[in-house]
């Protein structure tokens, strides 16, 4: 890596923006200025434990700070093999990449003298507001959208599919948003190092933003008239009961009523949904016809009239068999 922000983009979602001395130093001299220039990169606490680098196990002891006999500060750490080992004072610097500062340098340059405000500390700011497309929009830097405790931070950026937020890495997938997705906004893609400044470039963001608002049209849903609402709700539920009657109520109300639209008319009426004419010569149709359903039904008459005449036989049976009462 050898352009500046590239490292800085590079580092911005690790979980940790501590970075050893070692690995600082590989990185080119240039871009280690120019990120120190715009404080995007800072000296960090020192360590005070270290790693024995004479010994195999390369042990971890702390570091005792000595003066030296020029009166120079020596550091050394205890060793079980010799006693105690030097190291050196740049082994144990540590630098820190520093986002606020990031968040800072980016709210300017969207919008000369805009206000920086942090949302969440080390996770989400808010850069300032700006009009596109007549709307006013948040624009929001955010890190870790990804990681397993990105919940609070999705839910502050909302799901409105107005705001503008920036990030390091690859945009997150739409379904993590509650509703609308934001216009997402990837850092190394839209902002630049020029003549030792941070721009921007709106020109492409409008052109993202453009997108974004098309395809949250498209997954916007239509707002209903109470009318319509009740309407849609009662045909959901029709839905929902037709699918669990079954043919049994149809070809009934066609052998009760003898006609589609009248059997249609009388079971609207009963269940309070609209039931096709359709509906019913459907079942009737399965049922095997109209001449099926008839012979059923005809055959069912004739079983409960037999079924009658036997009751009464042997409820006569059973008054004959009685024994007569005494007065």
């Amino acid at each position: 890596m050898t352009d500046a922000l590239e490292i800085v983009w590079q580092l911005f979602d690790s979980p940790s923006l501590l970075l050893g001395h070692d690995e600082v130093t590989r990185w080119p001299p240039p871009a280690v200025a120019e990120l120190t220039r715009l404080g995007f990169l800072r000296e960090a606490v020192r360590v005070d434990h270290a790693a024995c680098p004479n010994c195999p196990d390369r042990h971890v002891e702390e570091v005792l700070c000595r003066s030296g006999p020029d009166g120079q500060s020596r550091f050394y750490i205890p060793c079980p093999e010799n006693l105690r080992v030097e190291i050196a004072a740049d082994n144990l610097r540590r630098w820190m990449i520093d986002v606020d500062a990031v968040a800072r340098r980016l709210a300017s340059a969207i919008a000369p003298g805009g206000r920086c405000t942090q949302r969440t500390a080390l996770r989400l700011w808010r850069l300032g507001g700006v009009a596109w497309q007549g709307v006013n929009r948040d624009v929001l830097l955010a890190r870790g959208l990804d990681w397993p405790d990105n919940g609070e931070i999705i839910r502050q950026i909302g799901g409105n599919g107005r705001s503008l937020v920036f990030v390091a890495g690859p945009a997150p997938p739409a379904h993590i948003w509650p509703e609308l997705p934001p216009t997402v906004v990837s850092l190394p893609s839209a902002v630049r190092l020029q003549a030792g400044a941070i721009t921007v470039a709106l020109a492409d963001i409008c052109a993202l933003v453009q997108d974004a608002d098309a395809a949250n049209q498209a997954r916007r849903p239509v707002a209903l008239s109470r009318k319509q609402q009740k309407r849609e709700f009662q045909k959901a539920a029709g839905d929902v009961l037709k699918s669990k009657l079954g043919d049994d109520p149809f070809v009934q109300a066609y052998d009760e009523h003898g006609s589609y639209r009248k059997a249609a008319a009388a079971l609207s009426k009963k269940f309070g949904f609209p039931v096709s004419k359709d509906k019913v010569r459907t079942a009737v149709k399965r049922r095997g016809g109209v001449a099926a359903v008839m012979r059923a039904a005809d055959s069912e008459s004739v079983r409960r009239t037999v079924a009658s005449q036997r009751r009464d036989r042997q409820r006569k049976f059973a008054s004959s068999t009685q024994p007569p009462q005494l007065e």
